[in-house]
């Protein structure tokens, strides 16, 4: 019998002594689950005593075993006796993002700046409302103007570290990331940072190293998904990948770079159908997203709908000159010429850094789609 499933039968015995409630709750926040300890918590929850101790641990073992509702309950009530305790101010706005209530989430942190200095977990949380809400900017305002107790966080370069990823800057996000593992190797950030930085060296084999301790931790985190799907395509494992990409949209379904992922996978299958609608998907998300179009008008090209596939190029160049997939969409459309090997030789080359090809070599796409192209008698 395991301690905390001894202790849960004392508690259950005793509910009302003090010392060996606290000892069974630290033994289920230690083992990090409430299996076989359900019971016994429920007893400590219905008594609700005056002392803040046990009631926030109970708190915490709602938040950490998913009991999100309860939690944020449970939160409320004791910061509204408390309401200068950064910790309990972190926790119910954690609890609120892991709810879904991004503004709720928000407004619970914003307090006095020297907060942070006290519980500098704050800034960072707050810092991460500003990146949900897709305000890059803003996140990197308030890691860099809340203290030095701050910026000294592993977690507070992990985050900076997927900002700055966001934004293209992949030398700095890096650079961020390492110091964040190096700090603390388990930053969940700074691992998928380094992931996708593997991605785009195209090895796999790093990117997965990195990456499934993050997808067995979290199963439904549809970024780490993504980048686990396409680390799993760079080493061949197609229906692997296609399955965890599935799933990454399912949890992640505004990922404009993960429906165009999956486009590919599905073309490359021969599954035209199916990649267009994921690029219908991505349409959704953004109309003016270049690639996007570029994707359209491959569809187009592979159905042998010429003037229609000739109309998503243009747009697709219009929106994004230098959009590979709408380069890729004009080599298959256009005749024959004096120019065309060395256009393929140069496009094969833009095309190995496109993050939808990661683990598919270009010349074989082009082989495939010029293949298709002919069976469908749509080729120039």
């Amino acid at each position: 019998m395991d301690r905390v499933t001894r202790l849960a039968q004392f508690v259950a015995a005793d509910p009302d002594n003090r010392p060996l409630a606290m000892d069974f709750l630290e033994a289920v926040l230690a083992s990090e689950t409430s299996e076989g300890a359900e019971t016994s918590l429920d007893l400590l929850r219905a008594r609700r005593t005056a002392d803040a101790s046990i009631d926030r641990r109970i708190a915490r073992i709602d938040l950490v075993t998913g009991r999100i509702e309860a939690a944020i309950e449970a939160y409320t009530r004791l910061l509204a006796s408390e309401p200068d305790d950064g910790a309990l101010r972190h926790d119910l706005a954690f609890a609120l993002l892991a709810s879904g209530d991004l503004e709720s989430a928000e407004a619970a942190l914003t307090v006095e700046a020297t907060a942070f200095e006290h519980t500098p977990e704050l800034a960072v949380l707050w810092a991460r409302c500003a990146y949900l809400r897709k305000d890059n900017a803003q996140a990197l305002t308030r890691l860099a103007g809340s203290g030095e107790n701050v910026r000294a966080l592993a977690a507070a370069k992990a985050l900076e570290a997927l900002v700055r990823w966001d934004e293209g800057d992949n030398a700095a996000a890096i650079e961020c990331a390492e110091r964040a593992v190096n700090a603390n190797p388990r930053e969940f950030d700074a691992r998928l940072v380094l992931a996708s930085a593997a991605l785009v060296d195209r090895d796999g084999r790093r990117a997965m190293q990195w990456i499934a301790p993050l997808v067995e931790a979290q199963p439904r985190h549809g970024r780490a998904l993504s980048v686990m799907g396409q680390a799993l395509l760079l080493l061949g494992d197609q229906a692997a990948g296609r399955e965890a990409l599935q799933r990454a949209v399912q949890f992640m379904s505004d990922h404009i770079g993960t429906w165009h992922v999956l486009a590919w996978v599905h073309l490359l299958a021969g599954e035209v159908d199916q990649a267009h609608a994921a690029y219908e998907k991505a349409y959704a998300i953004d109309r003016n997203f270049g690639e996007t179009h570029g994707g359209l008008a491959l569809i187009h090209a592979l159905r042998g709908e010429q003037e229609e596939a000739h109309v998503a190029l243009r747009k697709a160049l219009r929106l994004d000159p230098a959009s590979a997939t709408a380069q890729f969409a004009r080599l298959l459309l256009e005749a024959d010429g004096p120019g065309r090997a060395a256009s393929i030789s140069s496009l094969v080359e833009t095309m190995r850094g496109l993050p939808e090809l990661a683990g598919i070599e270009p010349e074989a796409v082009l082989k495939s789609l010029q293949s298709r192209l002919a069976a469908a008698g749509a080729a120039p």
